[in-house]
Protein backbone atom coordinates (compact mmCIF):
# COMPACT_ATOMS: atom_id res chain seq x y z
CA UNK A 1 0.00 0.00 0.00
CA UNK A 2 1.55 3.55 -0.90
CA UNK A 3 2.52 5.47 1.89
CA UNK A 4 2.57 8.97 3.55
CA UNK A 5 5.92 9.71 2.75
CA UNK A 6 5.85 13.77 1.62
CA UNK A 7 9.11 16.50 1.23
CA UNK A 8 8.94 19.85 2.36
CA UNK A 9 11.51 22.30 0.74
CA UNK A 10 11.34 25.93 1.21
CA UNK A 11 10.83 27.78 -2.37
CA UNK A 12 11.00 31.19 -1.43
CA UNK A 13 10.54 33.07 1.81
CA UNK A 14 6.42 33.09 1.48
CA UNK A 15 5.49 29.61 0.31
CA UNK A 16 6.16 26.29 0.66
CA UNK A 17 6.65 23.21 -1.61
CA UNK A 18 5.53 19.79 -0.55
CA UNK A 19 5.26 16.09 -2.01
CA UNK A 20 1.56 14.81 -1.46
CA UNK A 21 0.58 11.23 -0.01
CA UNK A 22 0.71 8.38 -2.29
CA UNK A 23 -3.03 7.40 -1.37
CA UNK A 24 -3.80 11.15 -2.80
CA UNK A 25 -2.38 10.43 -6.17
CA UNK A 26 1.55 11.82 -4.91
CA UNK A 27 1.94 15.47 -7.11
CA UNK A 28 3.44 18.03 -5.57
CA UNK A 29 1.65 21.34 -4.02
CA UNK A 30 3.02 24.59 -3.17
CA UNK A 31 1.44 26.67 0.35
CA UNK A 32 1.24 29.91 1.60
CA UNK A 33 -1.55 28.78 4.40
CA UNK A 34 0.30 28.48 8.03
CA UNK A 35 -2.09 26.29 10.24
CA UNK A 36 -5.21 28.51 11.45
CA UNK A 37 -4.66 27.17 14.78
CA UNK A 38 -0.86 27.74 15.67
CA UNK A 39 -1.79 30.98 17.69
CA UNK A 40 -4.82 29.34 19.50
CA UNK A 41 -2.60 27.14 21.38
CA UNK A 42 1.47 28.69 22.05
CA UNK A 43 2.16 25.49 24.38
CA UNK A 44 1.81 23.88 20.74
CA UNK A 45 3.57 26.26 18.73
CA UNK A 46 6.09 24.45 17.52
CA UNK A 47 3.70 21.92 15.97
CA UNK A 48 1.34 24.04 14.55
CA UNK A 49 3.23 26.88 13.85
CA UNK A 50 5.30 24.46 11.46
CA UNK A 51 2.38 23.34 9.79
CA UNK A 52 1.30 24.68 6.29
CA UNK A 53 -1.85 23.47 4.78
CA UNK A 54 -1.31 21.99 1.24
CA UNK A 55 -4.18 20.77 -1.47
CA UNK A 56 -3.48 17.53 -2.90
CA UNK A 57 -6.05 15.97 -5.39
CA UNK A 58 -8.92 18.93 -3.39
CA UNK A 59 -8.20 17.32 -0.32
CA UNK A 60 -6.40 20.25 1.99
CA UNK A 61 -4.01 18.58 4.72
CA UNK A 62 -1.61 20.13 7.64
CA UNK A 63 1.82 18.85 6.64
CA UNK A 64 4.63 17.89 7.71
CA UNK A 65 2.39 15.34 9.69
CA UNK A 66 2.90 15.46 13.49
CA UNK A 67 5.15 12.85 15.52
CA UNK A 68 3.42 10.32 18.08
CA UNK A 69 5.33 12.44 20.77
CA UNK A 70 3.53 15.43 19.20
CA UNK A 71 0.38 14.22 19.11
CA UNK A 72 -0.05 13.38 22.86
CA UNK A 73 0.89 16.61 23.42
CA UNK A 74 -2.01 18.21 20.85
CA UNK A 75 -4.73 16.08 22.76
CA UNK A 76 -3.98 16.73 26.12
CA UNK A 77 -5.56 20.18 25.12
CA UNK A 78 -8.43 18.45 23.44
CA UNK A 79 -11.53 19.48 24.45
CA UNK A 80 -13.20 15.75 23.82
CA UNK A 81 -16.00 14.92 21.79
CA UNK A 82 -20.04 15.74 21.23
CA UNK A 83 -21.99 14.29 24.21
CA UNK A 84 -24.31 11.30 22.47
CA UNK A 85 -26.74 8.79 23.78
CA UNK A 86 -28.18 5.46 22.25
CA UNK A 87 -31.06 7.19 20.99
CA UNK A 88 -29.84 10.70 19.68
CA UNK A 89 -30.53 11.33 16.16
CA UNK A 90 -27.19 11.34 14.51
CA UNK A 91 -26.59 7.38 16.36
CA UNK A 92 -30.29 6.55 14.97
CA UNK A 93 -29.02 8.39 11.52
CA UNK A 94 -25.70 6.36 11.19
CA UNK A 95 -27.27 2.87 12.71
CA UNK A 96 -29.76 3.03 9.47
CA UNK A 97 -28.01 4.05 6.96
CA UNK A 98 -25.69 1.03 7.80
CA UNK A 99 -28.57 -1.22 8.49
CA UNK A 100 -29.65 -0.33 4.45
CA UNK A 101 -26.87 -1.22 3.51
CA UNK A 102 -25.88 -4.49 5.61
CA UNK A 103 -29.33 -6.39 6.36
CA UNK A 104 -30.11 -7.45 2.53
CA UNK A 105 -26.76 -8.85 1.69
CA UNK A 106 -26.93 -12.78 1.67
CA UNK A 107 -23.45 -12.29 3.41
CA UNK A 108 -24.47 -10.03 6.10
CA UNK A 109 -27.32 -11.87 7.85
CA UNK A 110 -25.61 -13.18 10.84
CA UNK A 111 -22.41 -12.80 12.87
CA UNK A 112 -21.26 -9.27 12.14
CA UNK A 113 -17.97 -7.87 13.09
CA UNK A 114 -18.10 -4.43 13.13
CA UNK A 115 -15.29 -2.14 14.30
CA UNK A 116 -15.74 1.73 15.37
CA UNK A 117 -12.67 3.95 15.31
CA UNK A 118 -12.88 6.62 17.65
CA UNK A 119 -16.09 4.67 19.82
CA UNK A 120 -16.41 7.47 22.54
CA UNK A 121 -19.17 6.10 24.86
CA UNK A 122 -20.19 3.04 22.39
CA UNK A 123 -23.00 4.43 21.65
CA UNK A 124 -23.16 3.96 17.54
CA UNK A 125 -22.09 0.23 18.77
CA UNK A 126 -24.28 -0.77 20.82
CA UNK A 127 -27.25 0.70 18.26
CA UNK A 128 -25.48 -1.24 15.77
CA UNK A 129 -25.85 -4.30 18.26
CA UNK A 130 -29.64 -3.35 18.53
CA UNK A 131 -30.53 -3.11 14.53
CA UNK A 132 -28.02 -6.04 13.12
CA UNK A 133 -27.01 -9.51 14.19
CA UNK A 134 -23.99 -8.91 15.63
CA UNK A 135 -21.09 -10.79 17.22
CA UNK A 136 -18.14 -8.93 17.71
CA UNK A 137 -17.65 -5.24 18.81
CA UNK A 138 -14.66 -3.83 18.47
CA UNK A 139 -14.05 -0.08 19.55
CA UNK A 140 -10.97 1.57 19.33
CA UNK A 141 -10.47 4.86 21.90
CA UNK A 142 -7.84 6.63 23.24
CA UNK A 143 -9.68 8.77 25.48
CA UNK A 144 -9.80 6.65 29.23
CA UNK A 145 -12.42 9.08 30.08
CA UNK A 146 -14.66 7.18 27.78
CA UNK A 147 -13.70 3.61 28.37
CA UNK A 148 -15.77 2.81 31.55
CA UNK A 149 -18.80 4.93 29.72
CA UNK A 150 -18.27 2.15 26.75
CA UNK A 151 -18.65 -0.76 28.23
CA UNK A 152 -21.93 0.46 30.49
CA UNK A 153 -23.09 1.74 27.07
CA UNK A 154 -22.75 -1.86 25.51
CA UNK A 155 -24.23 -3.95 28.35
CA UNK A 156 -27.10 -1.67 29.08
CA UNK A 157 -28.36 -2.51 25.25
CA UNK A 158 -27.38 -5.50 25.15
CA UNK A 159 -30.21 -7.62 24.00
CA UNK A 160 -31.89 -10.62 25.80
CA UNK A 161 -29.83 -13.93 25.00
CA UNK A 162 -27.58 -11.60 23.09
CA UNK A 163 -24.04 -13.02 22.98
CA UNK A 164 -21.69 -10.49 21.05
CA UNK A 165 -18.32 -10.14 22.61
CA UNK A 166 -17.04 -6.57 23.36
CA UNK A 167 -13.47 -5.36 23.28
CA UNK A 168 -11.83 -2.55 23.84
CA UNK A 169 -8.35 -1.17 22.12
CA UNK A 170 -6.90 1.83 24.09
CA UNK A 171 -5.46 3.29 21.56
CA UNK A 172 -6.83 5.82 18.56
CA UNK A 173 -6.47 3.36 15.87
CA UNK A 174 -3.61 0.17 15.43
CA UNK A 175 -5.17 -2.27 12.57
CA UNK A 176 -1.79 -4.28 13.17
CA UNK A 177 -3.74 -5.50 16.55
CA UNK A 178 -7.07 -7.00 14.76
CA UNK A 179 -6.79 -10.00 12.69
CA UNK A 180 -6.51 -9.91 9.07
CA UNK A 181 -9.92 -9.79 7.26
CA UNK A 182 -12.09 -10.61 10.39
CA UNK A 183 -14.02 -7.31 9.88
CA UNK A 184 -17.06 -7.01 8.22
CA UNK A 185 -18.08 -3.46 8.24
CA UNK A 186 -15.87 -0.80 10.05
CA UNK A 187 -17.10 2.68 11.31
CA UNK A 188 -15.88 6.23 11.88
CA UNK A 189 -17.87 9.42 12.72
CA UNK A 190 -15.75 12.80 12.58
CA UNK A 191 -12.70 11.07 13.22
CA UNK A 192 -11.02 10.92 10.06
CA UNK A 193 -10.58 14.30 9.57
CA UNK A 194 -8.39 14.33 12.69
CA UNK A 195 -6.02 12.13 10.97
CA UNK A 196 -2.80 13.45 9.48
CA UNK A 197 -1.85 10.45 7.45
CA UNK A 198 -4.68 8.60 5.22
CA UNK A 199 -2.72 6.47 3.91
CA UNK A 200 -1.83 4.61 6.92
CA UNK A 201 -5.63 4.88 8.05
CA UNK A 202 -6.65 3.17 4.03
CA UNK A 203 -3.83 0.66 4.67
CA UNK A 204 -5.28 -0.16 7.99
CA UNK A 205 -8.81 -0.98 6.60
CA UNK A 206 -7.70 -2.86 4.20
CA UNK A 207 -5.85 -5.03 6.56
CA UNK A 208 -8.92 -5.34 8.72
CA UNK A 209 -11.72 -6.17 5.91
CA UNK A 210 -13.34 -9.15 4.83
CA UNK A 211 -13.33 -8.83 0.83
CA UNK A 212 -16.71 -7.10 0.21
CA UNK A 213 -16.51 -5.69 3.78
CA UNK A 214 -17.57 -1.84 4.10
CA UNK A 215 -16.51 1.15 5.54
CA UNK A 216 -19.19 3.99 7.01
CA UNK A 217 -17.34 7.24 7.29
CA UNK A 218 -19.12 10.88 8.76
CA UNK A 219 -16.89 13.68 7.84
CA UNK A 220 -17.64 17.38 8.43
CA UNK A 221 -17.86 19.16 4.82
CA UNK A 222 -14.85 21.35 5.69
CA UNK A 223 -12.75 22.11 2.34
CA UNK A 224 -13.89 25.86 2.43
CA UNK A 225 -13.76 26.49 5.69
CA UNK A 226 -9.40 26.87 5.89
CA UNK A 227 -9.45 29.82 3.51
CA UNK A 228 -12.44 31.62 5.25
CA UNK A 229 -10.16 31.17 8.52
CA UNK A 230 -13.64 30.07 10.15
CA UNK A 231 -12.56 26.51 11.29
CA UNK A 232 -15.56 24.53 13.42
CA UNK A 233 -13.49 21.67 15.63
CA UNK A 234 -10.32 21.04 16.99
CA UNK A 235 -7.27 19.99 15.60
CA UNK A 236 -8.52 19.00 12.38
CA UNK A 237 -5.71 17.69 9.76
CA UNK A 238 -7.44 16.63 6.63
CA UNK A 239 -10.57 18.87 5.08
CA UNK A 240 -12.53 16.81 2.34
CA UNK A 241 -15.76 17.75 0.57
CA UNK A 242 -18.15 14.35 -0.87
CA UNK A 243 -16.12 14.12 -3.89
CA UNK A 244 -12.75 14.77 -2.81
CA UNK A 245 -13.29 11.97 -0.17
CA UNK A 246 -15.31 9.43 -2.70
CA UNK A 247 -12.15 10.07 -4.99
CA UNK A 248 -9.73 9.34 -2.42
CA UNK A 249 -11.88 6.11 -1.47
CA UNK A 250 -12.12 4.99 -4.92
CA UNK A 251 -8.62 5.47 -5.71
CA UNK A 252 -7.64 2.94 -3.39
CA UNK A 253 -9.80 0.36 -4.37
CA UNK A 254 -13.58 1.27 -2.82
CA UNK A 255 -16.87 1.60 -4.23
CA UNK A 256 -19.36 4.33 -2.91
CA UNK A 257 -22.61 2.61 -1.73
CA UNK A 258 -24.79 4.97 -0.39
CA UNK A 259 -23.86 8.44 0.44
CA UNK A 260 -25.82 11.41 1.67
CA UNK A 261 -25.16 15.21 4.15
CA UNK A 262 -26.51 15.51 7.58
CA UNK A 263 -29.70 16.82 8.64
CA UNK A 264 -29.90 15.56 11.71
CA UNK A 265 -30.14 19.01 14.72
CA UNK A 266 -30.78 21.95 14.43
CA UNK A 267 -27.49 23.31 14.11
CA UNK A 268 -26.37 21.28 10.90
CA UNK A 269 -29.67 22.99 9.13
CA UNK A 270 -28.32 26.20 10.19
CA UNK A 271 -25.07 25.79 8.72
CA UNK A 272 -26.40 24.73 5.72
CA UNK A 273 -29.11 27.36 5.21
CA UNK A 274 -26.23 30.13 5.65
CA UNK A 275 -23.68 28.81 3.18
CA UNK A 276 -25.33 26.60 1.03
CA UNK A 277 -22.96 23.56 2.33
CA UNK A 278 -24.29 20.18 4.22
CA UNK A 279 -22.63 20.38 7.91
CA UNK A 280 -21.27 16.89 6.91
CA UNK A 281 -21.43 14.24 4.62
CA UNK A 282 -22.01 10.62 5.56
CA UNK A 283 -20.77 7.47 2.91
CA UNK A 284 -20.84 3.55 2.96
CA UNK A 285 -18.37 2.64 0.82
CA UNK A 286 -17.25 -1.31 -0.08
CA UNK A 287 -13.77 -2.76 -0.80
CA UNK A 288 -13.66 -4.21 -4.11
CA UNK A 289 -10.67 -6.27 -3.55
CA UNK A 290 -8.62 -7.78 -0.42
Amino acid sequence: MPGDHWRGVVSNSTSIDACCPDCLGGGCSTSTFRNLECPRYPALSSILCNQNLFTCAGVHLYLPPPSAEDLRAMYKLYAGQSKLTFSHPRVKMQSEMIRQTLVLKPAMTSGLSITEIGCAGGELLARLAWDLPVSNLICFEADDKQHALAFRTIERYRKANSTHTFKLIKSAFDASVVTPQSVDLLASSHVVEHMHKPCEWLAGVRHMLRPGGYVFTELPWQEHQPFQKALVGQFHAAFYNSTTFNRMMAHNGFRLVLGRSSTYSTTSRKIERKTGIPAAFLHVHQLLNA
